[in-house]
């Protein structure tokens, strides 16, 4: 019995491999800035298609594919981390264009580091029923 279990552990890493076009296609979907999240996009390049609503419809079922989801999130777990978040938030903060977006970030690093402590108040009404008699 323990003759086959390295047969039977190939065997289970052989259906959880993906075919070379969907490793693609999760390599497009979770790392490129021009696919980066896009189905649609990802399968026209990966599958060479052209057709956009037959490539909204295949991208759909992929991503509806257990083992597609798993290798997305895994790439997704290298591309996303602390550090790349950081480095975003002080790209943000750094930059002069778009103010807002910058006034935005300085609040959430400030939160991060503990700088401002957000009260959160919690407003109770009671509700007084006054029952009268009448006599």
């Amino acid at each position: 019995m323990t003759e086959n279990l390295p047969a039977k552990k190939e065997k289970i890493i052989k259906k959880r491999r993906l075919n070379p076009k969907q490793e693609l296609f999760c390599q497009l979907y979770a790392s490129d800035e021009e696919f980066f999240g896009n189905g649609v996009k990802s399968y026209k390049k990966a599958y060479k298609m052209d057709d956009y609503k037959s490539a909204m419809v295949l991208a759909s079922n992929l991503l509806r594919n257990i083992k597609i989801l798993d290798r997305i999130n895994v790439l997704m777990d290298i591309v996303i981390n602390n550090v790349v978040v950081d480095k975003e938030l002080a790209f943000v903060i750094k930059q002069k264009e778009n103010l807002p977006a910058k006034v935005s970030a300085i609040k959430e690093y400030n939160v991060l580091k503990g700088r401002i402590i957000q009260k959160i108040e919690k407003e109770e009404r009671i509700l007084i029923i006054n029952l009268h008699k009448d006599a």
